[in-house]
């Protein structure tokens, strides 16, 4: 691993467009603001856009136009959703409450505990719930599978449908767990191949096609998040609250 970042107040998600660039959220030394970093290829960490105050963090993504998705609660009971385009301007959209996000093709992906999914931007399409606690999803690289994270060793698929429908959930990947029985699995990602690779307190979880762990990552932290980023989405980047790592793939 080769540490990108050190000395952060506070750092989590983490997510990369397309062309590799990076980008995560970091607390300002206030503690009263977040602002987003942004890593370009062969560059160093800056600002990306204006500083935020969100009353609760909850996800992002990137979509194909290099547009960042941010969803977080700006107020206590409000959760709002916005876009910040290439040059870091935002753009709020209108949601209604949800709890994480992935991006696909041709819209947001949200959903939540309490309203089931929809996907909200720009095509708005409710779906059934189907889970008190949302964690974290991702989508596979033909966007056709979902992986959702929950906070315990189990990594449920669903199949994701033309229309936008969900079906189909089955069990994918049962994680391993740490010597105390704990896995507290945090963010996931895939690589082209359609592998997952999971943030669990112990390391990156890798998971094959047929959804079983092949190998675990060591990591120098506890990773909270991952991503595929840099130069042809090669290299492997990892959060870990006051430091950021990134380490090459085959």
């Amino acid at each position: 691993w080769k540490l990108v970042k050190n000395g952060c107040i506070y750092a989590s998600e983490i997510a990369a467009n397309v062309k590799g660039d990076v980008v995560w959220l970091e607390e300002d030394k206030s503690h009263a603001a977040v602002i987003l970093q942004r890593l370009k290829m062969g560059g160093t960490p800056e600002p990306f856009g204006a500083p935020f105050s969100p009353f609760k963090f909850q996800d992002m993504a990137f979509g194909q136009d290099d547009s960042l998705f941010v969803l977080c609660s700006m107020q206590a009971s409000k959760d709002t959703l916005f876009k910040i385009d290439r040059e870091g301007r935002r753009h709020d959209i209108k949601i209604t409450s949800k709890d994480t996000i992935a991006v696909a093709f041709d819209s947001v992906l949200s959903l939540a505990k309490s309203g089931g999914a929809a996907r909200e931007w720009p095509k708005a399409n409710h779906l059934p719930g189907y889970s008190e606690y949302m964690g974290k999803i991702t989508l596979s690289p033909d966007q056709t599978m979902i992986y959702q994270a929950k906070g315990g060793p189990m990594i449920d698929a669903w199949c994701y449908g033309e229309n936008g429908e969900l079906n189909q959930k089955q069990e994918f990947c049962e994680l391993q767990r740490a010597y105390d029985d704990s896995v507290l699995p945090q963010g996931l990602c895939v690589d082209t191949n359609g592998w997952l690779y999971v943030a669990t307190s112990f390391g990156i979880q890798v998971c094959d096609q047929a959804g079983r762990v092949n190998f675990i990552i060591p990591t120098p932290k506890k990773p909270l998040d991952v991503c595929f980023g840099g130069k042809d989405l090669s290299e492997l980047f990892i959060v870990c609250g006051d430091a950021i790592y990134k380490r090459p793939t085959k």
